[in-house]
Parts: structure tokens; C-alpha cells; sequence
């Protein structure tokens, strides 16, 4: 969680590009865009909230949503919410609304 904000520190100091290379998709959730690559093989890419609303891609990929994204999705099921939410203090704003 240090090494991550100190990249995001870094980013917002400098512009610059950070590539991070995860299996935690936690920690795309403060990235721009992102790419899911298997096996050498890049299987989506884009925006971050449109590539985690890839929901069986992501799940057949091996790989999990992370908890904000997958309540979004509940959520936006159940009409409560109209678009995916990526933080969760963005969240808890959102639903005391």
C-alpha cells in the first residue's frame, strides 16, 4: 500500500507513465487504463471501468473483481446504482445520497 502511494505521488508530482504489473486487481482500480494478459496474450484492454465490467472475462481469466467493482455491479443490477463506482469511499458518498 506505501509502494502505491508513493507511485501515485510520483504520478501526480511528475505526469509521468507507471507501469504496474499485477495480479491484484485492487490495485487497478487507481490506474487509467489497464490490459488482462494470459499466457502472453492480451485478452482485453481499455479504460479500467470498462475492462473490469468485463466481468467473465476477468472471472475466466483466473482472476477476481475487486470488492467496489463487484458491489457496483450488484448494485447497478438492482437499479441503486446507474454506473460503476471505483472507490469505495466514493461508495459510501453514493449510497447516503
Amino acid at each position: 500500500k506505501r509502494i502505491l502511494s508513493l507511485l501515485l505521488e510520483l504520478h501526480d508530482t511528475t505526469d509521468i507513465t507507471i507501469v504496474n504489473i499485477t495480479n491484484d486487481l485492487e490495485e487497478t482500480l487507481f490506474s487509467d487504463k489497464i490490459a488482462i494478459i494470459n499466457n502472453g496474450t492480451i485478452v482485453t484492454k481499455g479504460y479500467t471501468n470498462d475492462v473490469l465490467l468485463e466481468e467473465k472475462v476477468i472471472k475466466s481469466n483466473g482472476l477476481d473483481l475487486p470488492f467496489v467493482t463487484d458491489l457496483s455491479i450488484n448494485l447497478k443490477y438492482y437499479n441503486l446504482v446507474d454506473e460503476l463506482i471505483p472507490t469505495l469511499d466514493e461508495m459510501v458518498v453514493r449510497l447516503w445520497q
